[in-house]
């Protein structure tokens, strides 16, 4: 699966309009690309500004980026001594977008490397958690969801195999996943702690085989 991430650098009055054309072209992207991990990214160095600047307007954006399956992250550059946003909204509109909170490059030597160090971090994020019930091989079979398991191929070390649950509340901290129907799957989750365990490894790679009795939590 490849992924693809649209970039945007904004001033703080041009938000706005960054956010909403990278939104527009995301979507547009995914619609045509649906085997792609597609996420927007949003670098500014300025609050937003004017009317249609305003916080709760942006965040009609990112929303219905996530509501297509596109998460937007915001990396935001502060001065020497940590002026020039006001993080708690940047936090705000990272949290509607899927990803939690925003990120912050301080002005000075490492600002390059730091920002680096960010994106790789991001990309590991990028990781997709969810996957598509497996089609069928050949023409006419039908996928039994009660024969399929998922094995996480980490960049180095052994392979994990995920055990299966019935329901996200069932996961309880465990390196499991779970239909989004479980009596009409169409796509399989991974629990929150397997999600984290993938998101930090850049070079995951999953093997959902069919035909054996899903190992079951």
């Amino acid at each position: 699966m490849d992924r693809r991430a649209v970039v945007r650098r904004s001033v703080g009055r041009t938000l706005g309009a960054a956010l909403e054309g990278a939104v527009e072209w995301a979507m547009s992207y995914q619609s045509k690309s649906p085997d792609d991990r597609t996420v927007i990214m949003i670098v500014t160095d300025g609050d937003p500004e004017g009317c249609e600047q305003r916080v709760f307007y942006l965040m009609e954006h990112v929303a219905r980026a996530l509501d297509a399956g596109i998460q937007t992250f915001f990396i935001g550059f502060l001065g020497r001594n940590g002026e020039g946003l006001r993080q708690a909204q940047m936090d705000y509109l990272a949290n509607a977008g899927g990803t939690e909170r925003a990120y912050y490059i301080t002005d000075g030597s490492s600002a390059k490397d730091d920002l680096l160090e960010t994106l790789e971090t991001i990309r590991g994020r990028t990781i997709e958690c969810d996957f598509a019930l497996p089609a069928a091989t050949f023409a006419g079979d039908v996928v039994d969801p009660a024969l399929v398991n998922v094995t996480y191929l980490p960049g180095s070390g052994p392979e994990v195999s995920f055990t299966k649950v019935k329901r996200a509340e069932d996961c309880g901290g465990s390196s499991s996943w779970f239909y989004d129907d479980e009596a009409r799957p169409k796509r399989l989750h991974l629990c929150p702690e397997a999600c984290d365990l993938v998101s930090g490894d850049s070079e995951a790679r999953f093997r959902i085989l069919v035909g054996c009795v899903s190992e079951l939590k």
